[in-house]
């Protein structure tokens, strides 16, 4: 109801404002008509004066009445004829108009002595008078009709309407005439003005309308009408000037040819098309944009008739914006192709360089360092634990490494490492570190967060050849609710941003498509092998954080990276003691393992530390062992992914009869189903695979020695640090 009041009231308003506009232009136009007119009856008076005169007023001199008419004339009509100029569409104006018109009328009937018949020449000036659309105009005009019959016959008997003498009450008859033609002219001057102000009802009516109809098309989608034979815009909304950065007059003389980043051939064949198949095309089409720049869109066009011209109406549709996302999308998706090939590459990798690590290992034991062989096992052994980093890589990337998060404080990360990144950038790089106040703290693996740094300094180095200057920054950035998404490329919520800038080389956009890809590099053969930016990518994700890059040739790189802010403490794991450690072992473990050489390896490393091992091949065996065992199973050892049933799964069942078994999983790469929130009432730990004898059986006594209600690896998901698996 509000609103139509509002409405209501501004189209009021607006009737108003054209009745007043169309007023006041009928007026000065009228003002103008008129005081011509009162100038054209001066000269008849003098021509009048001085031919038409002499013949009925002998005693009376010619050039007197001549000198008469011209002075007389002049004293009447400059006014009016000055008003008209100075001030037209004024009340004073009209009616000193309306005077003199109605005395110039008497003047001339005067000095044409009569001859000029006085009902007809003051009805017409009336007449006249009522293009004013003012009945207050006539009624001026009424008071000096019968004023000057009146004062004529009293002051100039002799020569009034052709005779000598006069009736005295002739002015009276005059006078009544006059009257009688002001009822018809008054009545048609209400009328006009009634019909004025329908007609400005009516234009803001239509006004309305089509200012309704222009904000509608305009908030659509861009249009154009276009002519089919000189391809020129003939018109266009606003949308479509906006899309292409255009005003009104510059897209007065655009054509369709501006606009299209086709051929003028392409666009020639594209309405072709249209024409010849009298139905209506979509396409998706490449506009260019008032600055140069490439704007993609989807074009609807029609044939239609404007005017008596065959054109064109185009409807333009913006989906860059669409184009990107989907461009994103499908490197999120290869990207993640290209993480599971490698998470399982790894994963199967990973069996094979634990037996491969872990057997040497007790070669090199039984051998000795003396024998001459040592050296080629060693030198075996390495090769194991280089490729073992390089699966690491690739499962950081693929975002399926064992993580052990803690709340950590990126500054003193940052500081602590100044001096290992000073000598890795070496002395022909400032190093500048510029470090925030007030963070809060972040989620992540210390590990892997100091691996981000790593890499990302020596991306840094290689691309400053010469020298220059690498800044690390921090700082908080908070995201409000409601932000766009796609346009901060964050949702709403508290960030702890990394800024890593350097002063190189830079990228051009082909290759920051495919700078976070494992194994793309732009580095000479041997230099690289193109895994640096995709494990700071898979660490960043892995973190829940974001990575951003801009970059071009010759104006250096800037990496930022947003982690979530946490507000938890990061936990202490309680040490075990010396006598704990040394202790000589006693407990029963159950080894499931799937992979010959990996359950081979585990059973002899743990019968040579003095456990008892009981050895399952598969989970259905495992549960076999169990159900016969009588005795007390204290740690159960497992595989994560087995065939017919995941270590997870099994170890669920195997608790229902031995609740107090603690358990170890061994894995090179984990899944979701690894949650902690799975295990919040058990003890779990992760060995993440490959591993060494040595290291599996100093596992397996920390998992056996910790404190009952705190894990081995993290700790409580509610108290502190966390371990999740991905």
């Amino acid at each position: 109801m509000l609103s139509s009041t509002i409405l209501s009231a501004h189209s009021s308003a607006r009737v108003e404002a054209l009745y007043g506009q169309q007023e006041r232009s009928v007026v000065a136009q009228t003002d103008r008509l008129l005081a011509g007119l009162v100038f054209v009856q001066w000269l008849m008076a003098v021509a009048a004066a001085y031919w038409f005169l002499p013949a009925t007023a002998a005693s009376i001199g010619t050039p007197q009445h001549v000198w008469t008419a011209v002075y007389a004339g002049a004293a009447i009509s400059m006014l009016p004829i000055v008003l008209a100029v100075t001030r037209p569409g004024t009340t004073s104006t009209r009616h000193a108009i309306a005077a003199a018109q109605m005395v110039m009328s008497g003047a001339l009937i005067h000095f044409t002595g009569g001859r000029v018949d006085a009902r007809l020449c003051m009805i017409g000036s009336l007449a006249l008078l009522s293009l004013y659309r003012d009945w207050r105009v006539l009624i001026t005009a009424t008071i000096f009709a019968a004023a000057l019959p009146f004062a004529h016959d009293a002051y100039l008997p002799q020569s009034v309407f052709g005779v000598l003498t006069s009736s005295r009450w002739r002015w009276l008859e005059q006078t009544a005439w006059v009257v009688f033609a002001d009822a018809f002219l008054i009545t048609s001057c209400l009328r006009a003005q009634r019909d004025m102000r329908c007609l400005a009802e009516r234009t803001a009516a239509l006004g309305d309308i089509e200012a309704r109809h222009r904000a509608i098309v305009d908030r659509a989608e861009g249009i154009f009408i276009a002519d089919t034979t000189t391809k020129a815009i003939l018109e266009s909304n606003t949308a479509f000037l906006t899309l292409l950065g255009y005003d009104e007059a510059e897209a007065a003389v655009l054509t369709i040819y501006d606009v299209d980043a086709d051929t003028h051939a392409g666009v020639d064949e594209m309405i072709r098309q249209l024409l010849d198949g009298k139905r209506p095309l979509q396409q998706d089409r490449r506009y260019r944009h008032k600055d140069g720049s490439i704007v993609e869109v989807t074009l609807h066009i029609s044939a239609s008739t404007h005017g008596s011209r065959t054109a064109v109406c185009g409807a333009v549709r913006d989906i860059t914006a669409l184009r990107d996302s989907e461009s994103q999308l499908r490197q999120a998706q290869k990207m993640e192709a290209i993480g599971q090939l490698a998470g399982g590459i790894a994963h199967d990798f990973n069996n094979l360089l634990t037996g491969i690590i872990g057997y040497s290992e007790l070669v090199m034991e039984q051998l000795g360092k003396d024998h001459p062989v040592s050296g080629d096992i060693a030198e075996m052994n390495r090769a194991g634990q280089s490729a073992a980093a390089l699966t690491r890589q690739l499962l950081t990337f693929s975002r399926r490494h064992v993580v052990q998060r803690e709340v950590l404080d990126i500054n003193a990360v940052l500081s602590n490492a100044r001096k290992m990144l000073q000598r890795l950038v070496g002395d022909q790089v400032e190093l500048v570190l510029e470090l925030g106040p007030d963070l809060g703290g972040i989620e992540a693996d210390a590990s892997q967060l100091e691996q981000v740094i790593i890499n990302l300094a020596v991306n840094a180095r290689d691309a400053m050849t010469k020298g220059g200057r690498l800044i690390l920054e921090t700082a908080r950035v908070d995201v409000p609710p409601g932000s766009d998404v796609r346009r901060n490329a964050l949702a709403s919520g508290s960030y702890v941003m990394l800024r890593v800038t350097d002063t190189g080389c830079g990228m051009n956009a082909e290759a920051q498509k495919h700078v976070f890809e494992p194994f793309y590099t732009t580095k000479e053969p041997g230099q690289g092998i193109g895994l640096g930016l995709s494990t700071v990518y898979g660490i960043v994700k892995q973190s829940g954080g974001t990575i951003l890059l801009d970059s071009a040739p010759g104006s250096g790189t800037t990496f930022r990276i947003f982690l979530p802010v946490v507000e938890r403490r990061a936990r202490r794991l309680r040490q075990m003691e010396p006598q704990q450690q040394m202790a000589r072992p006693t407990e029963t473990v159950l080894l499931v393992e799937d992979e010959t050489v990996v359950r081979g390896l585990s059973r002899r490393a743990l019968q040579a530390a003095g456990y008892v091992v009981l050895e399952a091949a598969s989970p259905r065996e495992a549960l076999r062992i169990a159900e016969r065992h009588d005795g007390t199973i204290h740690l159960i050892v497992s595989d994560v992914v087995m065939p017919e049933l995941s270590g997870p799964a099994l170890v669920q069942r195997l608790v229902a009869r031995h609740s107090q078994a603690r358990v170890l999983f061994m894995s090179g790469y984990t899944h979701d189903v690894l949650a902690p929130h799975h295990f919040a009432d058990r003890n779990v730990a992760f060995l993440p695979k490959p591993f060494t004898p040595a290291i599996l059986v100093k596992k397996v006594r920390e998992v056996l020695d910790a404190p009952g209600d705190v894990l081995t690896v993290g700790g409580p998901p509610h108290n502190g640090g966390t371990m999740t698996v991905h």
